[in-house]
């Protein structure tokens, strides 16, 4: 639970580093609690009406299936970050696209990848050394 929270913030810096956003556009997860029904999934992070999933543990297929399509009916987009090691959790989401025919707007990205991308960012002038990812 603690991993994810950091993991969630460090995304959060990210989205304001690398997309320019404001923390004031993005909703939490904790935020969204407020609005919606018990029991309802909700993802980590919306951005307008983009959810970010930060996924840290294997979860039941049926679990992320539901997840997944949870979030192509509400959502124009969804991007799922997953730690590199954990090609397991990739392989699932990606079979899980393909078998629910989701848009293809939805993405699985490389956390590292944020991670990387962060660390090159110099927070006193906000500029940057590498180009964002896609």
């Amino acid at each position: 639970m603690t991993n994810h929270c950091l993991e969630v913030g460090i995304v959060c810096a990210w989205l304001r580093a690398a997309r320019k956003l404001h923390f004031s556009e993005m909703l939490l997860d904790m935020q969204l609690r407020e609005s919606q029904a018990v029991g309802e999934h909700r993802p980590d992070i919306v951005v307008g009406n983009l959810a970010i999933e930060v996924e840290l543990n294997h979860k039941r297929k049926e679990t992320l299936t539901r997840n997944v399509l949870s979030n192509e009916l509400t959502y124009d987009g969804q991007v799922w970050l997953v730690p590199q090691r954990k090609s397991n959790i990739r392989r699932s989401l990606a079979e899980i696209f393909a078998d629910n025919v989701i848009d293809e707007t939805a993405k699985i990205l490389c956390l590292e990848d944020i991670h990387q991308e962060l660390s090159l960012c110099n927070i006193h002038n906000n500029t940057w050394q590498a180009p964002p990812l896609p």
